[in-house]
Parts: structure tokens; C-alpha cells; sequence
């Protein structure tokens, strides 16, 4: 099975200014580019600078939609607890020292299988007020 490399990023000039493009990640000094799939155009290679603050990785999972789960995004997430079901809002998040993605439950940090159970409804950069 061959795995998926994606990056996401919010451009930050015109005339794709305030649009997440999606590709290759491209770091060039201080400046953090996004390279769509399909960089080549009459004109040459198209490359979009975007807000390092807003890259996210994508983490080889799809939501029970079949939309991709990138890092950063927020995903609606039923869990069994002592309580019983428990649905929240959560933040994808990359664990560096781990290697792996997991959740963000307030304060706590979640290594989890993702399933077809999350749902994407939003990210951390235009939705912040979903985790509260």
C-alpha cells in the first residue's frame, strides 16, 4: 500500500490569499511553501507561500465521510468512558517524541486508532471556538 505524503497550508498572498492549499511542502529559508500535486503550468512550477503556523500534515486517515484528516484539524469523536459514550470535539495533533498522531482532549494528550468514527468539522486556524 502506498502511502499518501500531504501537507496543508494556509496561502498568505495573492490571489490565493486566506485559501488552504494542499501539496508538497516546500521550506525555502524563513518562507514555507505549498506545492499543489500538479505543480507544472505552461508559466512553470506553481508554488503558494502559506503561514508556517497554519502547515498541518496529512495523516494517511480519511473521516467517515471520506474527507482526509490533516493535523490541526478539529474532528467530532465519540469515546467509551467510566460514564458511558462520551462525544467531543478534538484536536489532531503530530506527537514528535512518539512519532505518531493522536488527539488532544483539553489538557489531555490521546494516542488513538483512527476509524470511521471522527467526523472533520473544522480546524484549529478558522474554528477555534469548536473546542470549547
Amino acid at each position: 500500500m502506498k502511502r499518501e505524503i500531504l501537507f496543508r497550508g494556509k496561502s498568505i498572498e495573492p490571489p490565493t490569499e486566506g485559501k488552504w492549499i494542499i501539496g508538497s511542502l516546500v521550506i525555502h529559508g524563513n518562507c514555507s511553501y505549498i506545492m499543489p500535486e500538479i505543480p507544472f503550468t505552461p508559466f512553470g512550477i506553481v508554488k503558494y507561500r502559506v503561514n508556517p503556523e497554519t502547515v498541518g500534515q496529512f495523516t494517511g486517515m480519511i473521516d467517515k465521510n471520506g474527507k482526509k484528516i490533516f493535523e490541526g484539524d478539529v474532528v467530532n469523536h465519540t469515546r467509551r468512558t467510566s460514564n458511558g459514550l462520551e462525544s467531543a470535539n478534538v484536536e489532531v495533533y503530530f506527537d514528535a517524541e512518539m512519532l505518531e498522531f493522536g488527539l488532544k482532549y483539553l489538557n489531555e494528550l490521546f494516542h488513538c486508532q483512527f476509524n470511521n468514527e471522527f467526523e472533520v468539522i473544522g480546524n484549529i486556524h478558522d474554528n477555534k471556538e469548536l473546542l470549547k
